[in-house]
């Protein structure tokens, strides 16, 4: 019964070591894939996507594939749409600041931004 309560704390303990040498492995390199994963996401590339790259490929080969990935213009612009960073003119359809009267690339008269109302759960 006894070498198999020593077996057993052994084995934990074993254990206990390759979690902790995991975690300290692992965790670097989860934050660093979420910086690289951000950047990629400024650059208009789908978050998750070179999240997992990264996650794959180490944070600085994903860092180095997201710089050679290029632009998405298109990307970019619906981001910046959907967070409330510009509005399409309506004339022109380029992107323009919500607070603009008048576009600066067409000359017409912006439409007012809609305001976000945060739906609040009763």
């Amino acid at each position: 019964m006894r070498d198999v309560i020593v077996s057993f704390a052994t084995l934990y303990s074993a254990m206990g070591a390759a979690v902790t040498i995991a975690c300290v492995i692992l965790s670097p390199a989860i934050v660093l894939s979420s910086l690289t994963a951000t950047f990629a996401r400024y650059r208009g590339h789908h978050w998750g996507k070179f999240f997992l790259l990264s996650m794959l490929i180490t944070p600085i080969g994903g860092f180095i594939a997201a710089l050679l990935y290029p632009k998405d213009q298109a990307g970019i612009d619906a981001f910046q749409v959907k967070r409330g960073y510009a509005q399409k003119c309506v004339a022109c359809a380029e992107l323009i600041r919500p607070e603009a009267k008048v576009c600066n690339h067409c000359g017409a008269i912006a439409a007012p931004a809609v305001a976000r109302r945060r739906v609040v759960a009763a």
